[in-house]
Parts: C-alpha cells; sequence; structure tokens
C-alpha cells in the first residue's frame, strides 16, 4: 500500500478542524463577553424576561454580563437572538408548529437563536436551553446548580421540543415557585 505524503495528512486534518470551528458558537471566552442577547425592538414582556434570565445565569455561569441589545443594531456575528427578532435567521423557524408553549434552539456557528411559542415557549427555551446544553439544574425552589465556567462554547445545536399537552398538575410544595414552574414547563 502506497503511504500518504505526511502534507496531505496534515491538510486533511486542517481542513476538519476548520470544519468544526466554523460550527461553534462562543458566548464567553477568558472571562470576556464574545456574544449579546438581541431582542425585537418593541419586545414582549415574555421575551424581555427570556433575556433577563439568560443574561442572570449567564453572569452566574462565568462571571460576564452579556449586553442586551434591540434587533435595530447593526447584525454582529455571535448574536442570541430571543424571540421573535428581525434577523433572517428566524425564517427558518417553523412557528405555526410551535403554537402556544413549543420552542426552538438552533446555532448556525455565527447565531443562537431561542424562540417559541406565543404563550410561553420562547421562556422555556431559555430554561430549556440552560439546563440541556449549560449544565444548570434546578432541583427545588431553594436548590439550583450553576456551573463555573470561564469559557462557554456551544456546539451544533438544532432542538424543537412540541408540548405532548397544554396542561399539567402537580402537587409538589415548590410548583408555587414562579421560577421551577417556568424551569420545569
Amino acid at each position: 500500500m502506497k503511504k500518504l505524503p505526511p502534507i496531505i495528512i496534515s491538510l486533511f486534518f486542517l481542513v476538519t478542524i476548520q470544519a468544526v470551528e466554523a460550527q461553534t458558537f462562543t458566548l464567553v471566552k477568558k472571562g470576556v463577553a464574545k456574544s449579546m442577547i438581541i431582542l425585537p425592538e418593541k419586545p414582549t414582556v415574555t421575551e424581555i424576561q427570556a433575556a433577563k434570565v439568560l443574561q442572570d445565569y449567564i453572569e452566574r455561569i462565568s462571571g460576564v454580563k452579556l449586553s442586551i441589545e434591540g434587533d435595530s443594531v447593526k447584525h454582529k456575528d455571535f448574536e442570541i437572538l430571543i424571540g421573535n427578532v428581525n434577523r433572517p435567521e428566524l425564517n427558518d423557524v417553523p412557528k405555526e408548529k410551535l403554537d402556544k408553549d413549543g420552542l426552538f434552539i438552533k446555532t448556525n456557528g455565527k447565531r443562537l437563536v431561542i424562540t417559541g411559542g406565543i404563550d410561553k415557549g420562547i421562556l422555556y427555551g431559555v430554561y430549556t436551553f440552560l439546563e440541556k446544553y449549560l449544565g444548570c439544574r434546578k432541583y427545588s425552589s431553594k436548590v439550583t446548580y450553576v456551573p463555573k465556567k470561564k469559557k462557554i462554547v456551544l456546539g451544533v445545536i438544532d432542538d424543537i421540543q412540541l408540548p405532548a399537552f397544554n396542561y399539567r398538575e402537580n402537587f409538589y410544595r415548590d410548583v408555587t415557585d414562579p421560577e421551577y414552574q417556568l424551569w420545569h414547563k
């Protein structure tokens, strides 16, 4: 069998590494914000709440407070799009499927989209993102685990969740806590 020259092998690995890096999304690196949160120019109360929750937890995780801007600012790389912002990435969101409480989370290497249905879907999207992709946990109304990281880098995310039913009732004492309710949908 003929051996491949080391230069070809090196080029192969370089191209592979660049392709993987092109799919990463950096929120925070070495204690410095690399992204910003973008809201619609006229956000709903739910969109504002979702942005503030995300901002708060990113700060708890990394010590870095991400800025929140309206979607009238110039497009930049590494934007976190919350809700129904005026950006082309929202054209791919299946809004009709999300109904009231469905959620949609997706990265494309340059943007992170977190949106949802017309009721609490956007908030559910933020809490799902915090738990599933950043490792936060809400065990009870008084016990929350927040990991500490100086670097937050995401891989490829393409997550859509549609609730199977509209209403649940639970007789657990902590369900009276508003954040616990939202965290656990």
